[in-house]
């Protein structure tokens, strides 16, 4: 218990030092360590299971086009896709972009 103990207070320790060092809170520090940590996991899960555009839930928004890319082993979400021009789309997902929502 008490090596527990002692090895999570080093670590919070060590995200203290570290958002004191560079001015933000300890909040956003631990909270960049954990968004770090899931984004290397969900890239670990990419490269084992590979991964699909899912078009049936593109959305067309003030950027562009915005696809999720799924994990083709439980469908979770590892990143979302903007596609900003039309040209920068499948020949065959072309028929997706709405020419009247952007400016």
């Amino acid at each position: 218990m008490k090596k527990t103990l002692r090895k999570h207070k080093a670590f919070y320790t060590r995200i203290y030092r570290l958002a004191k060092a560079c001015d933000v809170s300890f909040d956003l520090a631990l909270q960049m360590i954990k968004l770090r940590a899931d984004d290397k996991r969900l890239t670990r899960k990419k490269k084992s299971h590979d991964s699909f555009m899912n078009w049936k839930t593109a959305s067309m928004d003030t950027l562009g086009l915005m696809v999720c890319e799924c994990s083709k082993k439980d469908g979770e979400t590892i990143k979302i896709r903007v596609f900003m021009t039309r040209d920068e789309l499948p020949e065959d997902k072309q028929d997706l972009w709405q020419e009247s929502i952007m400016h």
